[in-house]
């Protein structure tokens, strides 16, 4: 599991569960989840429960389950977090740990400690979260994970700054300096920069590193980090006087913040607010804004956050001189620096309660709060707190009349400890004394009388004004300098972004429509295996319910009723998985959104349906909520409507309509192509049956032909024996016939006798070889029959018509090739061959030569070869012969369906193979491999399989 996922894994995450279901949806739901854990984090809750729910009755493998169920729950206890529900985040995140542990799963161990971490810190509890980095850190590092090692690592000194200052640096140079060679992952980016700007000390430098953070950790779904480092960016330009930018970047953190609801997030930028107000002296503003956020930061009292913002409202009360209330509150900060083990926040507590004890007369007390933030800032060995501290008990003694402090030497005790403060400043390297301690040591030697020292003083104090204010010109140039470059860098970033967005939209349009094409080719593959309209309805519905799941699926398709009314036909509608009820909806019916659908041609998406929706509500149908027209358009047409319902309210959004338009795409598409290649195969049928009539009055005339001879040499010596027979029986009844005259007849009629017999016979074989030849061009029956004989019988019909075209036909067939096939098909193929060679071959032309042969390729195999000496097919032509519809006769008697056909016979039927040789001049060979056996149809495959299941059965 990434543990920050980045802008293009998040949108592989939404893509991957659109096309998921079962197990790897579950897989998909708590994956997405986690990358939407900060970036949505109430989206992400709605997916975790939702996991965890379908894994509870999933049959995906135990192991894998536990995994998935303690990763939705940790998902689970970081929003707990985020919103400031600590001690439920914190049982969440340490029952995690345990079956992570039984799971050999460091991995979840590693983020469980992490969360641990975070949570530790906005209970106040410093050392425990420094203890859970340290065991996430040991998790990663058995899991060598890189990333999350150095992410780890690098929060772990960041959050230890404040601890110890120096010893965090050091860390810090070290991992620097271990680090690899390589581009820092934006989620390692986030907080090694944010370390680096709080290491470097010079704000501009800072800014900059702040604002890679800042980029960094938005890109990574790191928003309550982007927020906190938002903030500091506003620090910063405020530091370099320049508030218009400071307030301009914490109300950006504030607008990222608002949304997410967190209290921690919205607090703190309320707070950073408020300070920058109050450097501006806007002081009752800045104080409303400190009760806002410490009214959202009151549900976390023992967080830093909350700590910061009571010191900040101190800070407000003392500069209002509310000395008071800013007393009550810089006493509060001083419990909670205890509380959190912040040295600093003890020492400006110490330091705020003397200013406020002083500005309420209560002097001694003042005294002892002023020592005792002296003597912490010495401990510390912090200069700056040490100036401060001294600066301040010489404010109290100049303003209170107080016993001199012990060991003074100087004329007075204001002056004994400014002048320790100006010893101490200049033991600092390149420490620019500031103005106001100058200007204070000049006046308390002007009180006691010693003008010269005044003097001096005084001159020290004009040139650190003048350089403290060259310095502040300096800051507000810095951070115009800054501003500009930012303004800048944020100008070519969001060109730079711009297009950036427009390569990521259109490389997510063309990741969407390939996720889209590639979820959707089931569904243009089972609708180009099917071709039939039921089918496509079946696979829509099938589609339609695993991504819309909704209560209603409809098809209505445009039409005409028997009275001649446009009408919507419900084509298909079914209603928790039952058929709906006929329905017509007339074209002019006002109330109805699937008519208004398909006269504007456009979607119709209802979010709530109130009474007037009700209305067209079939009867015994549901009452649904929630409705989706969309229009089933192709180029300029409108066929119909598709729609999906819901009884749930606000169930569609645009996610759904894309879907759905989509779907009704291909659907459109789907049933245009079926209708087409119905027409289509009515076209065909058509021109099959005329092909089938014309081979059967070549048949007929072949027939006519052949039986003309023998008949009508029958019917010759019948009527000449009918007049002999006259001419025999006048003699007789004349008694003028003779013994010659009958031995004659007698004579004749047994020869005429014999010729009849003959010819007749002649003329019963061809009626029976006929009778064959047309039963099997008439079906598909598959018999066994000698190859040579079956030749001969499919060529003798088309013998007379070879004849009249003056062209002959040549046939060497080896004897004894016997075949279990189908002849008709067969003699349909030889038929089309022959065809073929007097109608292209032979046109124009006379006494053409064909021939067909026939031979064992071996035992399983025969060989056909037909020849003419026509005119050839040419290159061009002979690439597309087997084309449907393909022919240089069109409109002259050619179909152009001939040789389609017949490859199809013998490719499909016959299980065979055809293939054409020719070049222009030399006439035509065609060469037809075919199998003794043919193959068994589906039908006589499932019937020997259920013969063969019926012998294993009865044990044969």
């Amino acid at each position: 599991m990434i543990m920050f996922a980045l802008d293009e894994q998040l949108a592989q995450s939404e893509a991957d569960l659109l096309a998921l279901s079962g197990n790897a949806r579950i897989r998909a739901l708590v994956n997405l989840s986690w990358n939407l854990r900060q970036r949505d984090t109430k989206r992400a809750v709605l997916l975790a429960n939702e996991a965890q729910g379908l894994l509870s009755t999933s049959n995906c493998p135990e192991q894998e389950k536990q995994r998935l169920t303690l990763r939705a729950q940790l998902v689970l206890a970081e929003a707990s977090w985020l919103f400031a529900k600590l001690e439920v985040a914190q049982k969440l995140a340490q029952d995690t740990l345990a079956p992570f542990a039984a799971l050999n799963d460091p991995i979840g161990e590693a983020d469980a400690h992490w969360l641990l971490a975070q949570i530790a810190i906005d209970l106040g509890q410093h050392q425990a979260s420094q203890a859970a980095l340290l065991a996430a850190a040991e998790k990663a590092t058995q899991a060598k994970d890189v990333l999350r090692i150095q992410v780890i690592e690098t929060a772990a000194i960041l959050f230890n700054l404040s601890q110890n200052f120096s010893a965090a640096k050091k860390r810090w140079e070290v991992q620097v300096q271990n680090a690899p060679e390589e581009e820092r992952h934006p989620a390692l980016t986030t907080w090694a920069e944010d370390l680096a700007a709080r290491l470097d000390g010079q704000f501009t430098q800072s800014i900059q590193y702040f604002m890679n953070a800042h980029d960094a950790a938005i890109k990574t779904g790191q928003i309550r980090r982007a927020i906190s480092i938002g903030s500091n960016i506003s620090y910063a330009f405020s530091s370099l006087n320049d508030y218009h930018s400071g307030l301009e970047w914490i109300q950006q953190s504030l607008d990222l913040a608002r949304p997410t609801a967190w209290p921690s997030s919205i607090g703190g930028c309320l707070t950073n607010s408020a300070d920058i107000l109050r450097k501006m002296g806007q002081l009752t503003s800045a104080q409303e804004l400190m009760q806002e956020s410490l009214a959202t930061l009151e549900v976390l009292p023992q967080s830093r956050g909350y700590a910061i913002a009571v010191r900040t409202l101190a800070d407000i009360l003392l500069d209002q001189k509310d000395y008071e209330a800013a007393l009550a509150a810089f006493l509060q900060l001083k419990q909670k620096s205890l509380s959190l083990d912040e040295p600093e926040f003890m020492w400006i507590s110490e330091r705020g309660q003397a200013e406020a004890l002083s500005g309420l007369g209560r002097a001694e007390q003042a005294l002892e709060a002023a020592t005792r933030a002296l003597n912490f800032s010495r401990v510390q060995s912090n200069t700056y707190y040490e100036i401060r501290a001294l600066t301040a008990l010489a404010d109290i003694y100049a303003s209170h009349d107080l016993p001199a402090p012990e060991g003074m030497r100087a004329a007075s005790a204001a002056l004994h400890y400014l002048e320790q403060a100006v010893k101490v400043a200049s033991m600092v390297q390149g420490y620019t004394f500031p103005a106001e301690l100058l200007a204070t040591v000049a006046r308390e030697c002007a009180k006691v009388g010693d003008y010269q020292r005044a003097y001096e003083m005084s001159l020290l104090a004009n040139a650190a004004r003048e350089k403290t204010h060259d310095q502040s010109s300096t800051n507000r140039a810095i951070a115009m300098q800054v501003r500009f470059q930012t303004e800048r860098a944020l100008a070519d970033g969001e060109h730079h972004k711009q297009l950036a967005e427009s390569e990521a939209k259109r490389a997510s349009a063309l990741q969407q429509i390939s996720s889209t094409l590639e979820l959707l080719g089931a569904i243009g593959q089972e609708i180009t295996s099917q071709l039939s309209v039921d089918g496509i309805y079946q696979t829509l519905d099938r589609y339609v319910a695993a991504l819309l799941n909704p209560s209603t699926f409809v098809i209505y398709l445009a039409g005409e009723s028997e009275q001649g009314e446009q009408i919507l036909d419900m084509a298909f509608g079914i209603e928790d998985g039952k058929p709906l009820p006929p329905d017509r909806i007339p074209l002019d019916s006002e109330n109805s959104d699937c008519v208004k659908s398909y006269l504007e041609r456009r979607d119709i998406m209802i979010d709530a349906a109130g009474e007037r929706d009700m209305l067209n509500v079939i009867e015994g149908t549901l009452p649904t909520l929630s409705r989706l027209f969309t229009p089933l358009a192709i180029n300029d047409r409108v066929i119909g409507v598709m729609s999906v319902q819901s009884i749930q309210a606000y169930a569609y959004g645009d996610r759904e309509r894309l879907i759905l338009r989509t779907l009704c795409a291909y659907g459109v598409i789907a049933l245009d192509n079926a209708y087409a290649y119905r027409r289509l195969q009515e076209t065909q049928d058509q021109l099959a049956s005329k092909e089938k009539m014309a081979a059967l009055g070549a048949l007929v005339a072949g027939v006519a032909h052949e039986l003309n001879t023998p008949i009508g040499n029958s019917l010759l010596l019948a009527s000449t024996m009918q007049d002999k027979t006259q001419d025999i029986g006048r003699q007789f009844d004349q008694q003028s016939m003779k013994r010659s005259d009958l031995s004659g007849f007698i004579a004749d009629a047994r020869e005429a006798s014999t010729l009849i017999v003959r010819s007749l016979t002649t003329a019963a074989n061809l009626v029976n070889s006929f009778k064959q030849v047309a039963v099997d061009q008439a079906t598909e029956h598959r018999r066994i029959f000698d190859l040579q004989q079956t030749l001969k019988d499919i060529i003798a019909p088309v013998m007379n018509r070879i004849a009249l075209s003056e062209h002959t036909i040549n046939l060497q067939v080896a004897p004894n090739i016997g075949m279990d096939s189908y002849p008709g098909p067969l003699g349909q193929v030889i038929g089309n061959l022959i065809n073929n060679a007097i109608l292209h071959g032979f046109d124009g032309t006379s006494h053409g030569m064909m021939s067909l042969s026939a031979q064992l390729l071996d035992a399983e195999t025969v060989q056909l070869r037909f020849t003419d000496n026509g005119k050839g097919i040419s290159e061009e032509n002979l690439k597309r012969v087997f084309d449907p519809f393909f022919t240089t006769k069109l409109g002259q008697g050619g179909s152009g369906l001939g040789l389609s056909i017949s490859y199809n016979i013998v490719t499909s039927i016959l299980g065979g193979a055809i293939q054409v040789d020719s070049k222009p001049g030399q006439g035509v060979s065609i060469l037809i491999e075919l199998p003794l056996q043919a193959p068994l149809k589906h039908e006589q495959q499932e019937q020997a399989k259920s013969d063969r299941d019926k012998k294993i059965a009865i044990g044969i």
